[in-house]
């Protein structure tokens, strides 16, 4: 990992810090509101919740939610290379390998350990971009990992939404994600396609 590409941050909240690449996806507003609004979610009176976000990156959006919920555990997957490392580094920098845990995964082919594991709060940012929105455009400096958090890479938002619906607790569970307006409908129907099939079994 070329040190050089790397960017040191405070996120604002219990000192917690965050590497990113300077050429990969980076944390934004959208990661914050992700975390805001997945942790609004896990009752204070919980010392046992467990989370799960898909696609995590370097780990910005898992960090905020560490640093405002100090007792809830976190699973965390991502599979590319550079930001799992990054991951990694964020939760030693930040103290918490007690309580998350990075997988370097494809969310179609999860761990064994976190398919065994009903969670209180799935969230992640999917790539916003898919073949309908036309070829795929970036600046000539854009890095494999940003491509990755823009495109539909590895995995598609039915790929998303199938996974964490599978993976959400049934009854009491929440699945949060964060999606642009243009791409609301295509979510609902997909909410709406594998809900149904937690409601019958049939997506086990």
């Amino acid at each position: 990992m070329n040190e050089d590409n790397i960017t040191f941050e405070y996120i604002g909240r219990n000192d917690f810090v965050l590497y990113q690449q300077k050429d990969g996806f980076k944390f934004g507003t959208d990661s914050v509101l992700l975390a805001w609004f997945a942790s609004s979610f896990i009752r204070k009176s919980r010392r046992d919740s467990k989370m799960l976000e898909l696609g995590s990156g370097s780990g910005g959006a898992s960090m905020c939610v560490a640093a405002r919920l100090n007792e809830v555990n976190i699973d965390c997957i991502e599979v590319m290379e550079t930001p799992y490392k990054l991951l990694k580094r964020n939760i030693i920098e930040n103290n918490i390998v007690n309580r998350v845990r990075a997988f370097n995964s494809d969310i179609r082919s999860l761990p064994e350990e976190v398919k065994r594991i009903d969670y209180d709060v799935v969230f992640a940012n999917p790539p916003y971009f898919n073949e309908a929105n036309g070829p795929k455009t970036s600046e000539p400096s854009s890095s494999a990992e940003k491509l990755s958090g823009r495109f539909e890479e590895h995995g598609n938002l039915e790929d998303f939404v199938r996974i964490a619906s599978s993976r959400v607790k049934p009854s009491g569970g929440h699945v949060v994600m964060v999606m642009k307006a243009n791409r609301l409908n295509d979510l609902m129907l997909l909410y709406n396609k594998y809900t149904k099939c937690l409601v019958d079994g049939s997506l086990f």
